[in-house]
């Protein structure tokens, strides 16, 4: 980073080439489109938060389903450590060493 020129050259000539924000909004909006439709087209169309949500954190889905879907998406493992709770009272290794 270049130092700071005294103080007594700040005043005019620093203010000048300063750019005014008004001059970068333009920019920034083409930038803002430019990426919109980047983001549409490599999607598909489609919402992230549609696509990437997976169906046992969608809340509009009946529990039922929500539960089958984790449940599907879960190991043994995880499934003897949710009945187990070895967080309670041991680490996951001592849990798994005595099964």
């Amino acid at each position: 980073m270049a130092p700071l020129p005294p103080s007594s050259a700040t005043g005019k000539a620093a203010a000048a080439s300063i750019t005014p924000f008004s001059a970068i909004v333009p920019a920034l909006l083409r930038l803002a489109v430019t990426v919109a439709l980047v983001s549409t087209v490599c999607t598909g169309g489609a919402t992230v938060a549609s696509s990437a949500l997976p169906p046992y954190r969608n809340a509009s889905l009946p529990i039922p389903a929500r539960v089958r879907d984790l449940l599907s998406r879960m190991t043994l493992d995880e499934k003897v450590a949710q009945l187990l709770q070895p967080w309670e009272t041991a680490t996951p290794e001592d849990v798994f060493d005595q099964l």
